[in-house]
């Protein structure tokens, strides 16, 4: 039988059988198989009709074409082993996946299988047969993206997640879940592999009666457990469970999603408890004026007593303790309504190294621990309301005093201090340059565990069996709105040291601390007193009479523009103007001032009232008012307060 050159390759001894020929072109043509012949280095010879579409070229091109040009670089090692491998051992081997470019530059995935061509016994040139599996890769990639995606979304959720198995066991727990539990970073899940039952905290937590409602197909919903995790973590989690089935219906598991909402429920614990208080300053708001009414009524009554009672030191020193008793009742509802509304304070200058020592005496009176006080001459002045501040140094002092139940020392002092650079304060904000008053205030008890320094000015926050956690909140509140900072510092063992910075002012103070009525006229002066309690008018007129005054009162707005219009027309002006803030059922004190200002722009006006949280009082000069007295007062407040009116150069 004659041999010729073919399409196999020039001079390839191929057998030249017509039918055989013909039969094979037939099916090498006609299949939808990708049939393609490349010699040993990869170099194409032929490729039947499905293979050319696949890959883009012409029957003319594709000669000459390398394998190599064709499969993607990473996969040419594994092409090149797979040809070696075949003429080794003669042998297909296993199917071999590539990744395959078109003339037009996109690509296709096809599946191999390659075999030899002999000639005789002598092989010739490498047969491969392909089928296109781009379909199934590309779905295979959407798979793999998809369970990536899926993959990451649980893993990177905020939201914990477990994955159970049908008998209970824990297969998968992801990184919110361990954080929540506490489990240490970088370590693995002590809990995978374990059943729900082998973990006692589940079953005091309650969560695993709920997780055999799962298994019987029950959802579970937003159902919430306290929990302490085997770290010690305590935590409050919003848990959501539902079963897992397969194609059949069988269950097969279960999935647990857990959210951690420990901090909402502590928020939720202090709104609660911050909506109970409302409601107690609400209630404390309506009664404080009628409530500091009487105390003043009794406090104007022991002021005239100190000064009718014959000189008996033991009588006099009763009825100055009786007077510090009745501000400390007032202190009581300004501490409350501090915390509730905000009570913005009603400033003055002073010095305040008095108040220091009245709050640490009244404190520890009767205690077990003494005061050390080291209270520098000549203390800075400052802006203060203060009677807020001398809540804030009862707060801090009771706060010492309690810290040692077994009795001590606790060491007060005061002391000027200029700052030359920006401090830290406790609570993360910056104390700038600038004069300060500094006020120290140590204890020798059991000091402030370091997890709870953080915490120790939030609201309700204690470690103590008794207390509610107000004082250090409320002294926090006042001393920021002072301007000032409060720094602690502690070590467990060794006490606690609370430091106080009010900001110190350049104006000095005429006679700090004075409690008289000198400074003011002996006599011949006018004061008209507005108040809707007959008490108050009582005593006011008597105090005003003490100092040397003529009195002159009033139950509401209307009488009182009618006395002081009479007085000007007779001329013999009022020297000064006390108007209560709250006038029941009628026109007060904010009202009537402006009323008087439009009659005499001149009129000298003191804004009074029981309610220490009221914004006139803060803000009195944008009323009209010179000055202000708030209930209760002493004889002494009423001879500052008026000297300070009426000896007024404008």
């Amino acid at each position: 039988m004659a041999k010729k050159a073919d399409r196999f390759g020039k001079g390839s001894p191929v057998n030249d059988d017509g039918m055989i020929i013909a039969r094979y072109r037939s099916f090498f043509e006609g299949t939808r198989y990708c049939i393609y012949v490349h010699d040993f280095q990869g170099r194409f010879i032929d490729a039947n009709q499905a293979a050319l579409e696949l890959l883009g070229y012409s029957r003319e091109e594709i000669p000459g074409i390398n394998f190599a040009r064709l499969v993607d670089e990473a996969q040419i090692s594994v092409a090149t082993m797979v040809t070696e491998e075949l003429l080794k051992t003669g042998q297909m081997g296993e199917l071999h996946e590539y990744r395959l470019t078109r003339k037009d530059g996109t690509h296709v995935w096809v599946e191999t299988e390659a075999s030899l061509i002999y000639h005789g016994n002598n092989p010739v040139a490498v047969q491969g047969v392909a089928r296109d599996i781009t379909p199934r890769k590309d779905a295979e990639e959407a798979l793999a993206r998809s369970e990536k995606f899926n993959r990451s979304l649980v893993e990177e959720s905020p939201v914990g997640i477990l994955y159970l198995d049908a008998e209970g066991t824990i297969t998968y727990e992801n990184s919110a879940m361990m954080r929540m539990m506490g489990v240490p970073e970088g370590k693995k899940s002590p809990i995978i592999g374990l059943r729900i039952g082998e973990i006692p905290p589940i079953t005091e937590a309650g969560i695993l009666p709920m997780l055999r409602l799962v298994t019987e197909g029950k959802t579970i919903a937003a159902a919430e457990i306290h929990y302490r995790s085997l770290f010690g973590r305590e935590v409050d989690m919003e848990v959501n469970a539902a079963p897992l089935r397969d194609e059949t219906g069988a269950f097969e598991g279960a999935i647990v999603m857990a959210t951690d909402i420990t901090e909402r429920k502590r928020a939720e614990e202090v709104i609660l408890k911050a909506q109970k208080l409302e409601s107690i300053g609400v209630l404390a708001g309506g009664i404080a004026h009628d409530f500091n009414n009487m105390l003043t009524g009794i406090l104007g009554n022991i002021s005239m007593a100190k000064l009718e009672a014959p000189r008996d030191r033991d009588i006099l020193e009763k009825l100055s303790q009786a007077e510090k008793v009745c501000f400390q009742a007032r202190d009581l509802t300004h501490q409350l309504l501090t915390f509730s509304r905000g009570g913005t304070p009603v400033k003055r200058v002073l010095s305040i190294a008095g108040t220091i020592r009245e709050a640490a005496q009244f404190v520890l009176s009767g205690s077990s621990n003494r005061p050390d006080m080291h209270i520098d001459e000549g203390l800075w002045p400052v802006e203060a309301d203060e009677g807020q501040i001398r809540q804030v140094l009862s707060n801090i002092i009771i706060n010492a005093d309690q810290a040692m139940p077994a009795g001590g020392t606790i060491t007060i002092r005061a002391s000027n201090i200029e700052n030359r650079e920006r401090i830290a304060a406790t609570d993360g904000t910056f104390m700038d340059p600038g004069r300060y008053l500094e006020i120290t205030v140590s204890d020798e008890g059991a000091g402030i565990p370091c997890e709870h320094m953080a915490r120790i000015f939030d609201p309700y926050f204690t470690t103590k069996r008794k207390g509610n956690g107000l004082g250090l909140s409320v002294s926090y509140s006042i001393v920021r709105r002072h301007g000032g900072h409060i720094l602690v510092e502690s070590e467990e063992g060794s006490g606690a040291t609370f430091k106080i910075y009010l900001p110190a002012i350049e104006e000095a103070i005429t006679a700090p601390e004075e409690r008289s009525a000198r400074g003011v006229p002996p006599g011949g002066g006018r004061v008209l007193v507005m108040d809707d309690d007959e008490t108050i008018r009582a005593i006011a007129r008597g105090l005003l009479e003490k100092l040397g005054f003529r009195a002159e009162t009033a139950e509401d707005s209307e009488e009182t523009l009618r006395l002081y219009r009479k007085a000007l027309e007779a001329g013999e002006s009022f020297d000064a103007v006390i108007l209560d803030l709250t006038i029941a059922g009628g026109r007060g004190g904010r009202e009537t001032a402006s009323d008087l200002l439009a009659l005499d722009p001149g009129a000298r006006l003191i804004v009074s009232s029981g309610y220490s949280n009221d914004p006139v009082l803060s803000r009195h000069r944008e009323h009209g008012f010179l000055d202000v007295l708030s209930k209760p007062y002493r004889l002494e407040d009423l001879s500052r307060v008026l000297a300070s009116v009426i000896n007024r150069q404008e």
